[in-house]
């Protein structure tokens, strides 16, 4: 199995010191509009329901970002609103989702969902694509398949595979080839793309443990990282904490959540979870006992919002100064 590294964001210091890129990725049919420090951007489409949006001119510092959705009216509502900082080699790559669920994933220099490689060309991947089409019958054009997912030089994207795995009827004999495919994405964070593949949660499931513990991640500085649990996952864990009655009930669920260390969240997760409980005591508490299960540490100040009072604050950075393992 391969080990994997970096990701993307943008930015510029001084005269040309660039950051890295922002890629924002919107899903679904339904139309968006982002604007970041005030600034409009228009997206390109990749694919049927699918645009993205490539930054690569930010400066480094502190960013505003606002995504909309226009309504029957032509009245924009905003979605989702919040700010991030760059620095030198940080990558950003947002997620929109068709309800408007927006999902955020930051790096400094190495991404912890693996390298990103240039896809193959347009005029390759055909020719590999009609050339398992072609082959006739189900068992043929899996060995194909395989074969094409085996070749250590070709690199797809997550849709270009999975046009190639919709040739093949069997869905246990899909998810063969998803897990084959994942060492060949050109992006491997985009292997959830994959999951429309399957009927079944439990195919969906069955990939996303076996990415999860086939895959090594570490950045530039040799700290491994681990990855956050699937968007399934992380609800039924949320719902078990946010149906407690009482705030000591969620209190402790969450702590329980937190302490388990087969459990590892985005920042974005923890913080959803944190929101539940209103005191601001309870919440410095969950943030603690948070931090030694987050998978992206650069992001873990975005938790700063939620304290009302600059000691608690204060007190959170000194508890991630001193247990730090790897630098914001």
């Amino acid at each position: 199995m391969k080990k994997f590294l970096c990701f993307i964001l943008a930015g510029f210091i001084a005269a040309s010191a660039f950051a890295g890129n922002v890629r924002i990725t919107l899903n679904g049919n339904k139309n968006f509009v982002v604007t970041i420090d005030g600034r409009t951007y228009t997206p390109n489409t990749v694919s049927s329901g699918k645009k993205e949006i490539l930054i690569t001119d930010l400066q480094n510092g502190q960013h505003s970002i606002e995504i909309l959705r226009p309504n029957n009216r032509g009245v924009n509502k905003a979605v989702y609103s919040s700010t991030f900082n760059l620095d030198q080699n940080e990558s950003l790559n947002i997620t929109v989702n068709g309800n408007g669920s927006v999902k955020i994933e930051e790096t400094t220099g190495n991404d912890a969902y693996g390298t990103v490689h240039k896809p193959m060309s347009e005029t390759a991947y055909n020719k590999l694509y009609k050339n398992v089409n072609v082959k006739r019958g189900q068992a043929a054009k899996l060995t194909a398949a395989k074969e094409v997912f085996n070749t250590s030089s070709n690199y797809f994207t997550a849709a270009q595979a999975s046009d190639i795995i919709r040739l093949i009827n069997a869905e246990s004999s899909r998810l063969v080839l998803a897990k084959i495919a994942f060492d060949n994405l050109s992006v491997p964070s985009d292997y959830t793309e994959m999951y429309d593949l399957f009927d079944l949660q439990s195919s969906i499931n069955d990939l996303d443990n076996y990415v999860r513990n086939n895959t090594v991640y570490t950045n530039t500085n040799n700290n491994t990282y681990r990855v956050p649990m699937s968007d399934a996952s992380f609800n039924t864990v949320y719902e078990n904490i946010r149906k407690k009655w009482l705030p000591g009930g969620k209190m402790q669920a969450a702590a329980d959540a937190f302490n388990n260390t087969s459990y590892n969240f985005t920042t974005v997760q923890a913080r959803k979870i944190i929101a539940l409980l209103s005191s601001e005591t309870n919440r410095l508490d969950l943030a603690k006992l948070a931090y030694d299960n987050i998978t992206d540490p650069s992001n873990f100040r975005q938790l700063y919002d939620l304290f009302t009072t600059q000691a608690s604050k204060d007190e959170l950075d000194e508890f991630v100064r001193t247990n730090a393992t790897t630098s914001y």
